[in-house]
């Protein structure tokens, strides 16, 4: 009877602590933080334009907001500068020594954007997504894709560069493409986040432009 008695004993101690874990773990669960649903965001980056041979910075900030648990919405803008040169030197007149005559190129823009973005892997503090979506540009630049031609006119002791110029394009653009890009994010403590993300775009100007921006933001 005592062994009985005994064996009950420990059962219900048994039994009290194994509810008393189990209780604890669903209030653990209750009180797990939720994950952040709104994000505001700075980016700014290396960037190139057309084939890569002008190159500058590209920068804009965004506001994120998740519809879904993977799905989220982000709307922005962004400033671009571009410089690039065709080099041309010749002998100074006098023969005192080679000048730059160089034909230099600079393209602005400004842009705003939407994106529709699915993240592939997210937690408290991990993000890796893709977004896509369409892109309203208005550019102006001293030369775009205007050509020109250049020749040698003789200036003695050499010659120097004479250009021509075709402007078929207008000098202030605006344009409708598409924006597109990876994008990976860390979360610190206070929602603080830091990410990278390389992007690409085109429009109706057949304007490519890349992108390899960092990202600093924060999510609330």
């Amino acid at each position: 009877m005592k062994a009985i008695v005994y064996i009950l004993s420990i059962f219900s101690i048994f039994s009290t602590s194994l509810h008393a874990q189990e209780s604890k773990q669903k209030r653990i669960k209750k009180v797990s933080p939720p994950l952040p649903r709104k994000s505001i965001q700075f980016l700014i980056g290396h960037s190139t334009h057309g084939t890569g041979d002008l190159t500058g910075i590209s920068f804009g900030a965004e506001y994120s907001y998740f519809l879904k648990k993977n799905i989220s919405i982000d709307m922005g803008f962004k400033g671009t500068i571009h410089d690039g040169a065709d080099i041309y030197t010749y002998t100074s007149p006098g023969g005192s020594g080679t000048s730059d005559g160089s034909l230099r190129v600079t393209t602005a823009g400004f842009q705003v954007h939407a994106l529709g973005r699915y993240s592939f892997f997210r937690t408290n503090k991990h993000d890796f997504s893709f977004g896509a979506g369409p892109v309203v540009r208005y550019q102006s630049g001293n030369l775009g894709s205007n050509g020109y031609t250049v020749r040698a006119i003789s200036v003695p002791p050499g010659t120097v560069p004479a250009f021509t110029f075709d402007h078929r394009v207008a000098q202030r653009e605006l344009t409708v493409g598409f924006l597109a890009g990876f994008r990976y994010s860390y979360t610190f403590q206070k929602g603080i986040l830091l990410g990278i993300e390389p992007s690409f775009q085109n429009d109706t100007n057949g304007d490519a432009i890349t992108h390899i921006s960092l990202i600093v933001g924060k999510r609330f």
